[in-house]
This record gives C-alpha cells, structure tokens and sequence, in this order.
C-alpha cells in the first residue's frame, strides 16, 4: 500500500512493486525521505519502507546524522543490531555492505561534527583554510558488515592564503578528539593521518 503522502517533484523513481533490496538501495542511494513509484508516482515513504521492511533504515540514518552527542551511542548500538539482524541469507551481504558503508559515513559525520563543536567551545578557532577528510581502505570501500571505526585522513591546504601555522594544531587535536570519541562508542579501526 502506498503512503497518502504527496510526492515531492525531487522524489527519486522507481518500478512499480520495488523489492525491499531495491527500494533500500534507493533510500540509501540518494538520501530521499520518499521514493516515487512508477508509473504513476505513487509514494513510498521511508516510514511506509520501515513498516513493511521491519527496520527503520532510512530512519537510523537520520537519526546519527541529526544526533546529539548523548544520543550517539544508543543510534550506533541499534545500528549494529540491525546490521547482525539484517544478515538472512548470503544474498544480503552486497546490501549490507551498501548499508554498512552509509551508517559508518553517518556515524564518522556525527562523531567529527561533535568532536569539532566540543574544541570549538573550548577556545580553538576554527581553520578557515579549505578542508575535507578522505576515508581510507575497507571502510572507503564499503567492504565491512560491522561498525567500526574507519581510516581518516583530514587534508587542507596549507599554501591557501588564509592558512594559520596553528590550523595544524587543530587537525591534529580534532583528530584525536574524534579517535577517543571513536573508542568510547566501542568502535575501533586502522586510525587517523
């Protein structure tokens, strides 16, 4: 049964009757909180797909990328359960790769952001010199079925004119700060650059 629901004009196509592997790869894909179903656009809500899948996929994600910092470790402990869960059958290892890789990227998001706000709030400034952290080995390849910590690098540019000789000092403290923060979710990996 499709949802009363309007459907978005950005809402993302798919075939009439979508298997649950493909209805969560689109949920995952792109990010939608509803698919439209072909041909006539009929809705599919993320909450329509929890209700007929029996797990709230779509809806973890969003929660770990909208969490408070308290919040964090409960999202990470249901989103190990549900990946152990998930597991039925050995067709459900590409998906779960898939979804896998998208709750590590939330969580890491999370767990930078957090970090990133606590050294603010601690007197750090902010670098203003552009940056971006690159995932590294099997977390970056998506070839995990477990949570874990993944190898990150934070890369800026330290020939950008705003650079700051303290902006490293930052980098590094962020970087440690989100190792511990890693660890004390029972996550552990490879590590920082």
């Amino acid at each position: 049964r499709a949802s009363s629901t309007p459907v978005p004009p950005e809402a993302p196509a798919v075939p009439w009757s979508p298997t649950v592997r493909t209805a969560l790869r689109a949920f995952l894909d792109t990010g939608a909180a509803t698919l439209a179903l072909q041909p006539d656009r009929l809705p599919l809500t993320a909450r329509d797909f929890a209700l007929f899948a029996g797990a709230d996929f779509p809806g973890v994600l969003e929660a770990i990328r909208h969490s408070a910092p308290p919040a964090l470790p409960a999202l990470v402990e249901l989103a190990t359960r549900l990946l152990r869960d998930a597991l039925a059958e050995p067709r459900d290892v590409d998906d779960l790769h898939l979804l896998g890789y998208h709750l590590r990227r939330a969580v890491a998001a999370a767990v930078i952001r957090h970090a990133s706000a606590d050294l603010l709030a601690a007197g750090l400034s902010q670098p203003r010199v552009p940056f971006c952290w690159i995932t590294f080995g099997s977390s970056a390849r998506g070839d995990l079925l477990t949570l874990e910590a993944p190898s990150l690098a934070a890369v800026y540019d330290d020939s950008h004119p705003d650079f700051h000789p303290l902006d490293p000092a930052f980098f590094a403290a962020l970087a440690g700060e989100t190792l511990a923060r890693f660890h004390s979710l029972g996550l552990s990996g490879d590590g920082f650059d």
